[in-house]
């Protein structure tokens, strides 16, 4: 081989080389820029109240809903087209 052949291979090689570390480097600071983009807020205390009523509250007593859509009434099989609708 000449050394012209030489030269072109090792520089062909020292691309590549390159352009791997340079992909590597690029992913591991894309990773870590998104790990601190991803961080959760710190949390915060928030008191409430929240008042529920239940089947004995509803007049007449019952599993009755308002404006349903699905059902007219509380209750399901939990399925994708039978849903449970929770009444309170």
């Amino acid at each position: 081989m000449g050394e012209l052949v030489v030269k072109r291979i090792l520089l062909k090689r020292i691309l590549a080389a390159s352009a791997a570390a340079a992909a590597v480097v690029a992913t591991i600071w894309v990773a870590n820029s998104a790990d601190a983009a991803t961080q959760p807020a710190a949390a915060k205390t928030v008191t409430s109240y929240v008042t529920l009523y239940g089947w004995v509250d509803n007049s007449p007593p019952g599993n009755g809903i308002s404006g349903g859509r699905i059902h007219s009434h509380a209750g399901g099989t939990g399925t994708y087209k039978d849903p449970v609708t929770f009444a309170t």
